[in-house]
C-alpha cells in the first residue's frame, strides 16, 4: 500500500485533519496507527462472521 493511500485512510478515519497536519506526525506513529486500524478492521470482520455463523446455527436448531 502506498504512503498516499495510508495517509488518506488515516485522515479520513482516524485523525480527521488536513494533510499538512498529518505531515507533522512521525512516519513511525503513522505506520503504527495504520497497523492498529487494520487489526481493528480484521477483528471486526471476524466478529461479524462469528455472529453470522451463530445466527445461522440458531436458525437451524430452531427448525428442528
Amino acid at each position: 500500500m502506498s504512503k498516499e493511500h495510508r495517509d488518506y485512510v488515516l485522515i479520513k478515519e482516524l485523525y480527521h485533519c488536513s494533510p499538512k497536519e498529518l505531515d507533522e506526525q512521525s512516519e513511525f506513529i503513522l505506520d503504527l496507527h495504520f497497523k492498529m486500524l487494520q487489526e481493528e478492521r480484521k477483528n471486526d470482520y471476524i466478529e461479524q462472521k462469528r455472529a453470522e455463523q451463530k445466527a445461522k446455527m440458531q436458525s437451524l436448531s430452531n427448525k428442528k
